[in-house]
């Protein structure tokens, strides 16, 4: 939706297809898949979930794996809709039409008066057409060249998790964090006011290690090591999993002493209802806590498998990465497809590159479809997929002074 300053806001809710419940998580400037995944774990937390069967969604690459999860690990089974078919999700496109013209759900009422009047919509209008008239001229002229930050979509703050936006500075490209342009919700209290980061110093880091590690000679033995060492998801799974396992016990130990208090007690008491009410707490808690640990010990069960691990290396082009190939939209989508990410971390002036190789990435025998990877510089690339089932991820982290 759109602000009376004609800037879009994003709007994420979830519909009860039987009352036609509206929840709305959440609303924000800049949606991404951690945003959208935290929404999912509000509403888990929310116990909203309970007695939800099925979830259906579209395709949209913020909708992640890790989003998924929050709702198998509540039982719910996530469906997805056809690729460009809005019918199969008609309710949830039925709520989105009425308030974009300013009417109730399922009415043709309006649902509030009007927040300004038509006077001062038409002008700012106008004055939004005169500022995009001048953006044109300035395209029209030939020698105007719109400026490409290479790490566009990559680059993220460590501070903040956010991604970082360039600038220009006394004729020196730069990576900001700002926090003047953030959501006051989305940054911690300690985080800076402003974090630069120079573009000519992150790119060369970047294609230094697509170079060495992704598309370069020595690519295997880098892959090699990466596997030597541990895996760092299995062991926040593992983690995880022994957490779990602990609160299972202590849970367990608490409705066996609230059994006993109850044993103890008249059954019509009012302390025996609180007792029976908190019993039903602590075993709802404990289903979910065991649908969790089943998750967690799927994921964990996922070790990796060198000879698949060697078939993705060699899915890789071997590439001679320099700035012009990391334009390139193409390339760019592949970038997107191994989750490729940099992180600026500004208080180790540390820059952390990340690459991941997963299963999906290989290709489907039998029934023609081929991995994301096949498709070369240049040809038709698939944006925004987003990887679940991490095999091996590759990373280096530079320090230097910025």
């Amino acid at each position: 939706m759109e602000t009376v300053f004609l800037r879009t806001l994003y709007v994420l809710f979830f519909i009860e297809v039987a009352s036609r419940c509206i929840h709305i998580e959440g609303v924000t400037r800049n949606p991404d898949a951690e945003w959208v995944t935290q929404q999912a774990r509000n509403l888990s937390m929310a116990d909203e979930l309970d007695g939800v069967c099925f979830l259906i969604r579209d395709r949209d690459s913020k909708y992640t794996a890790s989003f998924d999860e929050v709702f198998r690990t509540e039982g719910t089974r996530v469906l997805k809709t056809p690729v460009r078919a809005p019918k199969a999700d008609a309710f949830a496109e039925r709520f989105v039409h009425h308030p974009r013209r300013g009417l109730r759900p399922g009415s043709e009422e309006p649902a509030h008066e009007a927040l300004v009047s038509r006077e001062m919509f038409e002008e700012a209008a106008r004055r939004s057409v005169s500022r995009d008239n001048v953006m044109k001229a300035a395209a029209a002229r030939a020698d105007y060249a719109p400026r490409t930050y290479l790490l566009r979509s990559f680059l993220r703050c460590g501070a903040c998790g956010l991604r970082m936006h360039g600038r220009e500075r006394h004729g020196v490209s730069y990576y900001v964090c700002e926090t003047a342009r953030r959501q006051a919700t989305l940054v911690a209290p300690e985080h800076p006011k402003m974090i630069y980061l120079r573009e000519d110093r992150a790119v060369a880091r970047v294609i230094e290690f697509l170079q060495t590690h992704l598309f370069g000679p020595g690519r295997r033995e880098g892959l090699a090591r990466a596997m030597e060492e541990n895996d760092p998801e299995r062991d926040g799974h593992h983690d995880e999993a022994e957490r779990l396992k602990s609160e299972l016990v202590e849970l367990a130990a608490r409705i066996r002493r609230q059994v006993s208090h109850l044993e103890a007690l008249e059954a019509d008491t009012d302390a025996g209802g609180e007792i029976r009410s908190r019993l039903r707490e602590l075993a709802a808690l404990k289903a979910r806590r065991e649908r969790e640990l089943q998750a967690a010990e799927r994921a964990l069960a996922t070790r990796p498998d060198r000879k698949q691990a060697q078939e993705l290396v060699d899915l890789l082009p071997p590439l001679d990465v320099d700035a012009a190939l990391l334009a390139d939209e193409s390339f760019r989508e592949m970038l997107a497809v191994l989750d490729f990410r940099a992180t600026y971390e500004p208080d180790r002036s540390e820059l952390k590159v990340r690459a991941t190789l997963a299963l999906e990435l290989l290709p489907v025998s039998g029934d023609g479809m081929s991995s994301p990877l096949l498709v070369p510089p240049g040809g038709t690339g698939r944006k925004g997929r987003k990887l679940s089932g991490a095999l091996v991820q590759v990373e280096v982290t530079h320090r230097y002074d910025a």
